[in-house]
């Protein structure tokens, strides 16, 4: 099993590695600076749970742009 730098997750999914750190550190992982290392296995379920975030407020921004009157 590999193990991933939190700055590095950070850089990839775009956000502030200390964003990701106190994310991690509240979900009650032993993290402490940005150049501490998570399992793959965990990197996985973060980058999986943050994209799906992203997403779904993308969405729900893009459903309220349209919504608005006089957007043709």
């Amino acid at each position: 099993m590999g193990k991933t730098r939190i700055h590095e997750l950070a850089k990839e999914l775009g956000i502030a590695s200390g964003d990701l750190l106190e994310r991690l550190k509240a979900d009650g992982f032993d993290v402490k600076t940005a150049s501490s290392s998570i399992d793959d296995d965990v990197a996985r379920k973060y980058r999986e749970k943050l994209t799906r975030g992203f997403r779904e407020r993308a969405a729900k921004a893009e459903r309220a742009y349209w919504s608005e009157p006089g957007v043709v």
